[in-house]
């Protein structure tokens, strides 16, 4: 058994990490080294010209193995874990079946059509594919009808993606113009399935907020960004990333939406590991909307960003990577999936209601944000997060947050 760590800050919480051993005294849950080394890397920000192990080829020097994830054998989990599950199982019922008033104004057909576009009607989405042009079209026609300001494609070419585009566009805001928030999905899918939880989850997301501002304009601008090739190593990201520096100073919050749904069968879902920096402002505006919707917001569990990194190898593996090291709020609603690359991906891995509820949980926070003045939201001083041991000690198992398969 591992020794019990201690975590600094205001969200303070020891835990430890159960290793499992075989009647051969092997560990049960070994971590072999990644073949392909992708999404393995720190804290630090890379240029593409470094980015060679997150894909196909060898490691680059200095990044460390990233774990595999093995399925997890609820047979060897102790009573607590079994407890858990069960009470998941039970909570997931319920939700389903009586959580549709909390969903207003989030319409749950229209949220599941839009995913059901990429993953029907589009289909794969990989980096420079027939259906990746497809899907950003898809996008860049949504924005426009809903009115958003100067939709339209951010362009870029390099590290192997030779037509690559990122959309963006605009919900101007009435207050505070000048400040932004910032919400990013990535459209892109692996080439052999259809990206249903990773990632149309996230862009029929995106778009219903999107949607949602259109109609009711923010105080402060928001930039919707949808993008492409985060499957190869956030080389959408890390472009948009670089160009829009001049923004940085005003941009106060980053919200990655990567996988925000799914109905997979496993230990800890139906529940959302809310990744997410302790700033005052934005811990309290999750308790807030966490309470405010009742059983269906103890679904969303807070993992605060420095232990999410913990617990998977010391990376955020998603696009908000790049905004890590950066002054201002952060924040990725993750559905606990260790399936979400599963061939063939198929629809049937969302769940309607589920991907409302986590919408419209996840546009509560948006618009609570809304209510702080700027220097609020630029203020560092830390919230309080209670965090559930039991669930971060089964994500340190499976691989942490977004484990890589």
């Amino acid at each position: 058994m591992m020794q019990a760590k201690q975590l600094k800050g205001a969200y303070d919480v020891s835990f430890q990490s159960k290793v499992e051993t075989s009647r051969a005294g092997e560990d049960l849950y070994p971590k072999p080294e990644c073949a392909t080394g992708r999404l393995c890397r720190g804290r630090e920000r890379r240029s593409p010209e470094h980015m060679e192990g997150w894909g196909t080829g060898p490691q680059p020097p200095g990044i460390p193995p990233c774990t595999e994830g093995l399925p997890y054998d609820l047979a060897h989990a102790g009573p607590h874990v079994r407890m858990f599950c069960f009470l998941s199982v039970l909570l997931l019922c319920f939700i389903l079946s009586s959580c549709i008033p909390d969903l207003e104004p989030v319409d749950p057909d229209r949220t599941f059509s839009s995913a059901e576009e990429l993953v029907l009607s589009i289909g794969p989405r990989p980096h420079d594919s027939q259906g990746n042009l497809s899907a950003r079209n898809y996008i860049l026609d949504t924005f426009t009808a809903l009115g958003l300001q100067d939709p339209h494609f951010h362009t870029f070419s390099d590290w192997g993606v030779t037509n690559g585009a990122n959309v963006v566009a605009t919900a101007p805001g009435m207050t505070y113009p000048e400040y932004i928030f910032l919400l990013g999905a990535h459209y892109d899918s692996i080439p052999e399935g259809v990206g249903a939880i990773d990632n149309a989850t996230g862009v029929a997301t995106l778009m219903e907020i999107a949607r949602h501002f259109s109609e009711n304009p923010p105080a402060y601008t928001i930039r919707f960004v949808a993008f492409d090739a985060e499957e190869d190593g956030l080389v959408g990201s890390y472009y948009y990333y670089n160009d829009t520096q001049g923004e940085l100073p005003n941009t106060l919050l980053m919200l990655c939406l990567d996988m925000t749904q799914t109905n997979e069968t496993s230990a800890l879902s139906p529940l959302v590991a809310f990744v997410l920096s302790p700033h005052q402002a934005l811990a309290q505006t999750f308790q807030q909307v966490r309470t405010a919707m009742g059983m269906s917001g103890s679904l969303f569990v807070p993992i605060p960003v420095d232990l999410a990194e913990e617990v998977s190898g010391g990376a955020l593996r998603s696009d908000i990577h790049h905004w890590r090291d950066d002054p201002l709020l952060l924040a990725w609603p993750w559905a606990v999936s260790f399936e979400y690359h599963t061939i063939p991906g198929w629809i049937g891995q969302i769940d309607k209601t589920g991907l409302a509820i986590s919408t419209k949980f996840i546009l509560e926070v948006v618009r609570g944000l809304q209510a702080y003045s700027p220097g609020d939201l630029q203020n560092t001083a830390t919230g309080t997060l209670s965090v559930d041991e039991g669930v971060v000690r089964m994500l340190q198992e499976k691989g942490g947050i977004k484990p890589v398969y």
